[in-house]
């Protein structure tokens, strides 16, 4: 949930840099409205394409991929 967010954020602020990371991506499914919730609250927005971004970082199957949204936040 919202603690494992804060927790992403945490790291990768502090080790993230190192490595180049610039934005943490969340999936979820598109019906999890309370999760979907949550993380607009944490300023988290959603992917222009959550397809496309799952299918890049993703090993899901299709079905749920359809069913699916990415949400990321800059670190």
């Amino acid at each position: 949930g919202l603690r494992l967010a804060e927790h992403l954020e945490s790291v990768a602020r502090r080790e993230g840099a190192a490595r180049g990371v610039r934005r943490i991506l969340v999936g979820t499914y598109a019906r999890n409205y309370k999760a979907r919730g949550a993380l607009e609250k944490a300023g988290y927005r959603l992917s222009a394409d959550s397809g496309a971004v799952l299918r890049e970082y993703y090993a899901i199957p299709e079905d749920r991929l359809r069913t699916s949204v990415t949400y990321e936040k800059p670190v």
